[in-house]
């Protein structure tokens, strides 16, 4: 087209006439500016064609990155929710602190011993009947009652820091206690030379100086 253009602007230049000549530059200037005008008109038309969508993909973008801002939070909250609930649904230690003979008896039960604590403590001493006896020959003998002896009463029961049973002893002038011994503990946290493979007894007011000879083993049921 602009060939066209050109090349009839061309012919009319050679016909002289200065009229002629004067109308054409104007129709030349005329047609650059249109040119120009069209050119900027789709320049700018290209522009703002893309600028919406630019504009677009950054709003779905940050309304994205606020939807997942909001999804974490609410997951936070409910997470929060579900702790404190579960906290506060805890029960509580404070109060109803087992005894110490409450915790001997739990720890007699994860023990292997011939030694029937709970029914000890019951007047049922089925478990220890029979006839023990030291290294020093003395002998002490229970039957299903408890001891065998004059003058001779059960007045308490008490459990040590290992679980092991003292049975306190009333005499007619006197008393003493007697230590049910487990197999596998010590009757002193360290030095206990008797045989813990073994269930024994010790008696006396007193921890023995010798614990191997004072040491009581079941010889006769």
């Amino acid at each position: 087209m602009l060939q066209f253009y050109y090349n009839e602007i061309k012919s009319r230049l050679r016909g002289g006439n200065y009229m002629s000549k004067k109308l054409l530059i104007s129709l030349i200037t005329a047609l650059f500016i249109v040119i120009a005008g069209v050119v900027i008109y789709f320049k700018f038309f290209t522009i703002s064609e893309n600028k919406p969508s630019s504009t677009t993909s950054k709003s779905r973008i940050s309304t994205s990155q606020s939807s997942q801002s909001s999804t974490k939070k609410e997951s936070s909250e409910d997470s929060s929710s579900v702790t404190t609930n579960s906290t506060s649904e805890k029960p509580s230690n404070e109060t109803g602190k087992p005894s110490d003979q409450a915790e001997g008896k739990e720890q007699v039960k994860a023990r292997s011993t011939v030694f029937d604590f709970n029914a000890m403590t019951h007047g049922n001493f089925t478990s220890v009947k029979g006839t023990w006896k030291n290294a020093e020959g003395q002998t002490i003998t229970f039957d299903e009652k408890g001891i065998v002896a004059d003058e001779t009463s059960i007045s308490s029961f008490n459990y040590d820091a290992s679980g092991n049973l003292i049975v306190n002893v009333q005499t007619r002038l006197t008393g003493y206690s007697i230590w049910f011994v487990m197999k596998g503990n010590a009757i002193v946290p360290e030095g206990d030379t008797s045989d813990t493979n073994r269930d024994r007894i010790f008696a006396g007011q007193g921890m023995p100086e010798d614990i191997a000879s004072a040491a009581y083993y079941r010889v006769d049921q």
